[in-house]
């Protein structure tokens, strides 16, 4: 019987590691081509998708144009799921949707302004997406405070579907706050939801819900300190205000509302405050 044996000359060897070397060379080219390609698509899809948005129609189309531009968003996260505006811009198409569905309950009669069954169903699907979009940005762009800003807005957004979601938005303010501490409007939104948190006014207006100090001192401390930021900041002048008028402090109360009054001379709520506080109310 015949055998066969081979034997690589020093050549041969360095022959084949360059050969190995083009390969892999060739290869990590074609899959970053691909993926530049793909990349590209998903920009075109997600750009069409927007522009979709954009255009005026009539209100008997909101229902198609909202989902054409859900539809247009996931066919770019299809191809690039690495992209964390696409999920930031679904997040807001999504509850919009929601939106959508509340507007039309709101129109019907009283005695049946409620959610219908499938109703029901599409606004607890829709829900769903919409926390899951939003977890994706966080997950994409950790240091991004803008994405931890529309996190809390959706969150917030959600506070009647989903229990603890006022949580998840004081969470997700208190992370933009720590990116960017500087910010009035980030601790003027947390002061507000501290404030919505500790029930203080749902008390005062006979909700009978019992109030949490210590959510009122976090929503005090985190809106003066806004204030020192911005003493000019409308925002957080009214709310803090507001809570110094339950702290039983009305003088310092009014005078910020007195500002606030030089400020928006045609508001008339801020008048009526204005007046109360003067007449001791």
């Amino acid at each position: 019987e015949q055998s066969w044996s081979y034997r690589f000359q020093a050549g041969s060897v360095k022959t084949l590691v360059y050969f190995f070397v083009l390969l892999a060379v060739l290869l990590s080219s074609l899959v970053g081509a691909y993926f530049s390609v793909r990349r590209w698509q998903a920009e075109a899809m997600f750009i069409d998708a927007v522009n979709t948005s954009n255009i005026a129609v009539v209100a008997s189309d909101v229902v198609e144009k909202r989902d054409n531009v859900v539809n247009g968003i996931y066919a770019a996260v299809v191809a690039n799921p690495y992209e964390v505006r696409y999920f930031r811009a679904l997040s807001q198409v999504l509850f919009a949707k929601l939106n959508d569905i509340f507007t039309e309950v709101q129109k019907r009669d009283a005695s049946v302004r409620q959610l219908k069954p499938e109703e029901s169903v599409v606004v607890q699907n829709l829900t769903i997406r919409n926390i899951n979009a939003i977890q994706r940005a966080v997950a994409l762009d950790p240091a991004n405070v803008s994405v931890y800003i529309d996190a809390g807005e959706a969150y917030r957004g959600l506070v009647p579907l989903v229990q603890g979601a006022d949580d998840l938005a004081i969470q997700s303010y208190e992370k933009a706050s720590e990116l960017e501490p500087i910010n009035p409007f980030i601790k003027t939104q947390l002061g507000q939801l501290y404030l919505i948190k500790s029930n203080l006014f749902n008390s005062s207006v006979g909700g009978g819900e019992e109030v949490s100090k210590e959510f009122v001192d976090m929503a005090r401390s985190t809106l003066e300190k806004a204030l020192e930021l911005n003493p000019n900041y409308a925002n957080a002048g009214y709310f803090l205000s507001l809570i110094y008028d339950a702290d039983g402090r009305k003088p310092e109360a009014l005078q910020i509302f007195l500002a606030l009054e030089r400020d928006n001379p045609d508001n008339k709520l801020i008048d009526q405050i204005v007046q109360n506080l003067q007449n001791g109310l």
